[in-house]
């Protein structure tokens, strides 16, 4: 079964977070707005607030709720990534520049033999 990339106009803060999002059809290229663009998760408009004091104090609970849990989300996220994949990313890079100088020693080694056998 083919899928359709979805698309999106999202709602969140300065700092991206999302914490709204309104699925819609690819817009035409003609009603993009003037910068707008598709981004690779789908997104072409984000209605962007300073903070969320900012956003219609008529808002019903509800929608005060799934703002703030995805916020919280974000948050979560942030966090997990930071205090669970970046250290391993670190050591890996670590490893990576170990090998990589290992490396460059033996291809350094192999010339150096390669160049006296051929002299011989």
């Amino acid at each position: 079964m083919r899928t359709r990339p979805a698309h999106y106009v999202a709602f969140g803060l300065k700092d991206g977070t999302v914490f709204g999002a309104l699925q819609t059809r690819k817009p035409l290229k003609k009603s993009l707005r003037k910068g707008e663009n598709i981004d690779p998760d789908g997104v072409y408009r984000f209605h962007m607030y300073d903070h969320t004091r900012d956003l219609p104090a008529n808002l019903p609970d509800r929608d005060w709720i799934i703002q703030n849990t995805g916020i919280a989300g974000r948050l979560n996220t942030r966090r997990a990534l930071r205090d669970l994949v970046l250290p391993k990313l670190d050591e890996l890079q670590r490893e990576v520049d170990t090998l990589t100088s290992q490396l460059t020693r033996i291809e350094e080694k192999l010339d150096r033999l390669l160049a006296t056998d051929g002299n011989a």
